[in-house]
Protein backbone atom coordinates (compact mmCIF):
# COMPACT_ATOMS: atom_id res chain seq x y z
CA UNK A 1 0.00 0.00 0.00
CA UNK A 2 1.33 3.40 -0.92
CA UNK A 3 1.11 6.09 1.68
CA UNK A 4 2.38 9.52 2.32
CA UNK A 5 4.36 10.20 5.43
CA UNK A 6 5.36 13.50 6.89
CA UNK A 7 8.97 14.49 6.40
CA UNK A 8 11.15 14.16 9.49
CA UNK A 9 11.55 17.92 9.83
CA UNK A 10 7.81 18.47 9.74
CA UNK A 11 7.38 15.79 12.41
CA UNK A 12 9.96 17.59 14.55
CA UNK A 13 8.24 20.92 14.02
CA UNK A 14 4.94 19.32 15.00
CA UNK A 15 6.57 17.97 18.18
CA UNK A 16 7.62 21.52 19.08
CA UNK A 17 4.06 22.74 18.45
CA UNK A 18 2.64 19.86 20.51
CA UNK A 19 4.97 20.69 23.43
CA UNK A 20 3.73 24.28 23.45
CA UNK A 21 0.12 23.15 22.96
CA UNK A 22 0.37 20.86 26.01
CA UNK A 23 1.60 23.81 28.09
CA UNK A 24 -1.16 26.12 26.78
CA UNK A 25 -3.82 23.48 27.48
CA UNK A 26 -2.51 23.10 31.05
CA UNK A 27 -2.95 26.85 31.57
CA UNK A 28 -6.65 26.49 30.69
CA UNK A 29 -7.01 30.17 29.73
CA UNK A 30 -8.20 29.83 26.13
CA UNK A 31 -4.79 30.47 24.58
CA UNK A 32 -4.39 26.93 23.27
CA UNK A 33 -5.02 26.01 19.66
CA UNK A 34 -8.55 24.92 18.84
CA UNK A 35 -9.08 21.41 17.58
CA UNK A 36 -9.39 22.54 13.97
CA UNK A 37 -6.29 24.75 14.20
CA UNK A 38 -4.24 21.92 15.64
CA UNK A 39 -5.30 19.81 12.67
CA UNK A 40 -4.97 22.48 9.99
CA UNK A 41 -1.65 24.12 10.91
CA UNK A 42 0.60 21.08 10.24
CA UNK A 43 -1.05 20.68 6.84
CA UNK A 44 -0.31 24.22 5.67
CA UNK A 45 2.25 24.75 2.95
CA UNK A 46 4.18 27.15 5.19
CA UNK A 47 4.39 24.71 8.11
CA UNK A 48 5.67 21.99 5.78
CA UNK A 49 8.14 24.41 4.19
CA UNK A 50 9.60 25.45 7.55
CA UNK A 51 9.51 21.83 8.72
CA UNK A 52 11.66 20.83 5.77
CA UNK A 53 14.04 23.78 5.99
CA UNK A 54 14.66 24.70 9.63
CA UNK A 55 17.72 22.47 9.98
CA UNK A 56 19.24 23.82 6.75
CA UNK A 57 18.62 27.32 8.12
CA UNK A 58 20.65 26.46 11.24
CA UNK A 59 17.63 26.39 13.54
CA UNK A 60 16.37 23.81 16.01
CA UNK A 61 12.76 22.66 15.84
CA UNK A 62 11.92 25.50 18.24
CA UNK A 63 13.51 27.96 15.82
CA UNK A 64 11.47 26.45 13.00
CA UNK A 65 8.30 26.99 15.03
CA UNK A 66 9.38 30.56 15.76
CA UNK A 67 9.92 31.12 12.05
CA UNK A 68 6.42 29.81 11.32
CA UNK A 69 4.92 32.07 14.00
CA UNK A 70 6.95 35.02 12.70
CA UNK A 71 5.57 34.48 9.21
CA UNK A 72 1.94 34.17 10.37
CA UNK A 73 2.16 37.29 12.50
CA UNK A 74 4.01 39.27 9.82
CA UNK A 75 1.39 38.43 7.18
CA UNK A 76 -1.50 39.54 9.38
CA UNK A 77 0.19 42.72 10.58
CA UNK A 78 1.21 43.63 7.04
CA UNK A 79 -2.33 43.21 5.76
CA UNK A 80 -3.85 45.17 8.65
CA UNK A 81 -1.31 48.00 8.29
CA UNK A 82 -2.05 48.21 4.54
CA UNK A 83 -5.82 48.27 5.20
CA UNK A 84 -6.20 45.01 3.29
CA UNK A 85 -8.61 42.47 4.69
CA UNK A 86 -6.51 39.53 5.90
CA UNK A 87 -7.90 36.05 5.36
CA UNK A 88 -9.94 35.16 8.46
CA UNK A 89 -8.29 31.78 8.88
CA UNK A 90 -4.85 33.43 8.81
CA UNK A 91 -5.93 35.94 11.45
CA UNK A 92 -7.32 33.16 13.62
CA UNK A 93 -4.09 31.18 13.35
CA UNK A 94 -1.91 34.26 13.91
CA UNK A 95 -3.87 35.03 17.08
CA UNK A 96 -2.91 31.66 18.50
CA UNK A 97 0.66 31.91 17.19
CA UNK A 98 1.05 35.05 19.32
CA UNK A 99 0.26 32.90 22.36
CA UNK A 100 2.55 30.12 21.13
CA UNK A 101 5.44 32.59 20.86
CA UNK A 102 4.85 33.78 24.41
CA UNK A 103 4.89 30.21 25.69
CA UNK A 104 8.04 29.06 23.88
CA UNK A 105 10.51 30.42 26.46
CA UNK A 106 8.44 28.77 29.20
CA UNK A 107 8.39 25.41 27.44
CA UNK A 108 11.81 25.20 25.82
CA UNK A 109 14.82 25.50 28.12
CA UNK A 110 17.36 28.05 26.95
CA UNK A 111 20.04 25.37 26.56
CA UNK A 112 17.84 23.60 23.96
CA UNK A 113 17.83 26.69 21.75
CA UNK A 114 20.79 27.71 19.65
CA UNK A 115 22.00 31.25 18.93
CA UNK A 116 19.93 31.49 15.75
CA UNK A 117 16.77 30.48 17.63
CA UNK A 118 17.47 33.07 20.31
CA UNK A 119 18.07 35.72 17.64
CA UNK A 120 14.64 34.93 16.15
CA UNK A 121 12.84 34.86 19.51
CA UNK A 122 13.01 38.57 20.32
CA UNK A 123 11.71 39.94 16.98
CA UNK A 124 8.99 37.28 16.89
CA UNK A 125 7.91 38.19 20.41
CA UNK A 126 7.82 41.84 19.28
CA UNK A 127 5.52 40.85 16.38
CA UNK A 128 3.29 38.92 18.80
CA UNK A 129 3.06 41.95 21.08
CA UNK A 130 2.35 44.22 18.11
CA UNK A 131 -0.51 41.96 17.04
CA UNK A 132 -1.96 41.59 20.54
CA UNK A 133 -1.83 45.40 20.96
CA UNK A 134 -3.16 46.21 17.48
CA UNK A 135 -6.21 48.48 17.58
CA UNK A 136 -7.96 46.54 14.78
CA UNK A 137 -7.48 43.18 16.49
CA UNK A 138 -10.62 43.23 18.71
CA UNK A 139 -12.91 43.95 15.76
CA UNK A 140 -11.27 41.33 13.54
CA UNK A 141 -11.31 38.72 16.29
CA UNK A 142 -14.98 39.40 17.14
CA UNK A 143 -15.93 38.75 13.51
CA UNK A 144 -13.80 35.64 13.31
CA UNK A 145 -14.95 34.21 16.63
CA UNK A 146 -18.57 34.68 15.55
CA UNK A 147 -17.80 32.81 12.32
CA UNK A 148 -16.03 30.00 14.20
CA UNK A 149 -19.01 29.71 16.56
CA UNK A 150 -21.35 29.36 13.57
CA UNK A 151 -19.09 26.73 12.02
CA UNK A 152 -18.91 24.75 15.28
CA UNK A 153 -22.70 24.92 15.65
CA UNK A 154 -23.03 23.71 12.07
CA UNK A 155 -20.68 20.79 12.67
CA UNK A 156 -22.55 19.79 15.80
CA UNK A 157 -25.99 20.29 14.29
CA UNK A 158 -28.42 17.42 14.55
CA UNK A 159 -28.39 17.01 10.75
CA UNK A 160 -24.61 16.64 10.58
CA UNK A 161 -24.46 14.30 13.56
CA UNK A 162 -27.20 12.19 11.97
CA UNK A 163 -25.28 12.16 8.67
CA UNK A 164 -22.12 11.11 10.48
CA UNK A 165 -23.83 8.31 12.39
CA UNK A 166 -25.58 7.04 9.26
CA UNK A 167 -22.27 7.31 7.33
CA UNK A 168 -23.89 9.58 4.77
CA UNK A 169 -21.17 11.41 2.84
CA UNK A 170 -21.64 15.08 3.67
CA UNK A 171 -18.85 17.54 4.34
CA UNK A 172 -19.79 19.46 7.53
CA UNK A 173 -16.65 21.58 7.10
CA UNK A 174 -17.78 22.97 3.78
CA UNK A 175 -18.48 26.33 5.41
CA UNK A 176 -14.76 26.61 6.19
CA UNK A 177 -14.03 26.89 2.50
CA UNK A 178 -15.96 30.15 2.37
CA UNK A 179 -13.04 31.76 4.20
Amino acid sequence: MLGFKKKDGTVELLKALNDVQAYLVSKNNGSELSLYQHGVIPETVTFKLYGESFKKDGLTRTGGLLKYCNNALSKVLEAVENDEPPAPIVVHIAEKMAHVVGAIPLVTPDDEMNDMDRALLSPTMALAAAWLDNEKRPELMAEINARVDRIQANILSKENVTNFVSKKRVNPLESLTSW
